[in-house]
């Protein structure tokens, strides 16, 4: 005797309206795509109608055990394309679905790297912000440690993010970017912009 297989897979064009019958044997049944905006209507085993959306899986209680005929109506206006999976055991759809829109670059990015910055005790604005401007690196060539932020900051009172000599930091925005060191502290910056295609 021939052993029944426990995972089988269907497709079925069900023009609009129409009923199609399977006979089929299983405990699992699920709708695994459905090229149609209307929903099918599904009845196992002679049991009463009920939608079947796309994604959702029907299992038989413990008493029932096993259905042997499945019933599928198209209750929309056009042809309704589906495929449908049957077993015996639990069926895992481990498919990843994403939707929405994503922002994507459609041209490349520009990089330039301007004249390096001097800075001194005297906040100084060394990046004019735009709003290509997707990164800004920037790099201390020293002799002394450089603050970095916005018209604002200040070492003395901590305001900034501080790169040591040879240190370096890359900002994603699009602001004006200011430096500024200690007293009687000098400073270089290197500077390199990475920005959209316009």
């Amino acid at each position: 005797m021939a052993r029944r297989s426990i995972y089988r897979h269907f497709g079925l064009n069900i023009l609009a309206g129409e009923t199609v019958e399977r006979s089929v044997h299983g405990r699992f049944l699920t709708l695994l795509t459905n090229t149609s905006g209307d929903d099918p209507k599904v009845s196992i085993s002679g049991d009463s109608e009920e939608t079947l959306p796309k994604g959702i899986s029907i299992e038989l209680s413990d008493v029932e055990k096993s259905f042997t005929l499945i019933r599928f109506r198209n209750p929309g206006g056009s042809t309704m394309t589906i495929t449908f999976s049957i077993s015996e055991g639990r069926i895992l759809d481990n498919r990843t679905v994403i939707s929405g829109s994503l922002a994507v670059n459609a041209t490349p990015d520009t990089m330039t790297t301007p004249a390096a910055a001097a800075a001194t005790s005297t906040a100084a604005q060394i990046v004019t912000g735009a709003s290509s401007t997707r990164r800004v690196t920037l790099q201390n060539q020293g002799p002394d440690a450089v603050w970095v932020g916005d018209a604002n900051v200040a070492p003395a009172s901590n305001r900034g993010y501080k790169i040591p000599k040879d240190g370096g930091i890359q900002i994603d925005n699009s602001d004006d970017i200011w430096a500024r060191t200690a007293a009687g502290e000098t400073a270089t910056v290197s500077i390199m912009v990475d920005a959209k295609t316009t």
